[in-house]
């Protein structure tokens, strides 16, 4: 991957912003076969399209239970969670998205007068899965306001994934809905209505059917908080 100014990169796991102490990301997307030739087989047999996409993350210790010392905690606990690095800061800027467990993580170690952290996250490798790639479509933004509008040239029929992380919910309830628009202005909800959401969660949304060209995330309803969508067209 290009190397990029890290005030321009987000990493975010679950509901953890990792992008302050990040010092490094890494993300290897490879899609290779499996070999199920049996000795008996007349011919040799093989599985094409299984994903083998991995993520690392290294960056400095944090224990006050934003960074990865809580990340790790959560996902030990929980099983997976969705990922999302963010490659600029703004609508339209690269981005990659996932589900993923942890792998493997090092435990904490002192290097001079820093200490760093790494750990490993693997990416659901089921046939529709692995890492998504696509342009960003919003970054963390206040409730009761909605995206940048995504211009992605034209429609597309064959679907989508849609990625959210809901940072906090100080009070009340924020809705997030994923729209899209044919010409720019009259939106309508992609996936059917309203997302209701609350503090520390994160979800995978597959989507069908047609996406039209123009796309963005609103975030809504009675609630105050933090929350970043990602919607990657296929």
């Amino acid at each position: 991957m290009a190397k990029k100014l890290s005030s321009d990169v987000r990493v975010y796991y679950g509901q953890y912003d990792l992008s302050p102490e990040a010092t490094s990301i890494a993300i290897a997307l490879a899609v290779e076969p499996l070999d199920p030739t049996a000795l008996q087989d007349s011919a040799e047999r093989a599985l094409s399209g299984l994903r083998k996409d991995t993520v690392e993350y290294s960056g400095l210790f944090d224990d006050s239970g934003t960074g990865m010392d809580a990340a790790q905690a959560a996902l030990t606990a929980t099983g997976t969670a969705v990922f999302s690095v963010l490659i600029g800061t703004g609508t339209g800027d690269r981005a990659y998205a996932g589900t993923a467990y942890l792998l493997a993580a090092k435990s904490p170690a002192a290097i001079a007068d820093l200490v760093k952290q790494e750990a490993v996250l693997k990416p659901d490798q089921a046939w529709d899965r692995g890492v998504h790639f696509g342009p960003s479509i919003s970054k963390p933004s206040s409730a009761q306001v909605t995206s940048g509008t995504l211009d992605n040239a034209a429609l597309s029929t064959a679907g989508g994934v849609g990625y959210f992380h809901i940072f906090a919910v100080s009070s009340g309830t924020i809705n997030c809905n994923f729209q899209e628009s044919a010409i720019g202005t009259t939106w309508t909800s992609i996936l059917s209505g309203t997302l209701l959401v609350t503090e520390g969660t994160s979800a995978r949304l597959p989507i069908t059917g047609t996406i039209q060209r123009y796309t963005r995330v609103s975030l809504d309803g009675t609630g105050i908080g933090t929350a970043m969508g990602i919607l990657v067209r296929s």
